[in-house]
């Protein structure tokens, strides 16, 4: 068996493509990241996932909206009564935290540094 040979969409089918030739990635019965619009989505009421969201987003319900671009990722985890979410956007990732019954004053945020941006700031711009 080779995995062309394994059912990847509802339905059955083989190779992926349910046999139908239609391939549509809301279809997967499996998705890796899940796709959502809204505005705004809110992060903390998220089950523990990776998703992409074409609207806006706030961490907690009282938190300001922030834009998201079109191939931003959101890693979250939704457990132990934190929330917490790491960003991937072009060139920056970004990680927030808050407690589940927390507010938009309990949020913490950090950007994480680059190997350059490291570089830059320990050594300077030569």
């Amino acid at each position: 068996m080779v995995m062309s040979d394994l059912p990847f969409f509802s339905g059955g089918g083989t190779g992926g493509g349910g046999g139908t030739g239609v391939t549509s990635y809301d279809a997967l019965t499996n998705k890796p990241v899940t796709n959502l619009s809204g505005s705004p989505i809110i992060i903390s009421t998220l089950d523990t996932g990776i998703y992409n969201i074409d609207g806006t987003w706030a961490m907690t319900s009282d938190d300001l909206a922030r834009e998201t671009l079109k191939d931003d990722l959101f890693y979250v985890s939704n457990k132990n009564g934190k929330c917490k979410l790491t960003r991937i956007c072009a060139g920056e990732i970004q990680t927030f935290t808050v407690p589940t019954s927390g507010s938009a004053a309990n949020i913490e945020v950090s950007t994480v540094a680059t190997t350059n941006d490291i570089i830059a700031q320990l050594v300077g711009d030569f």
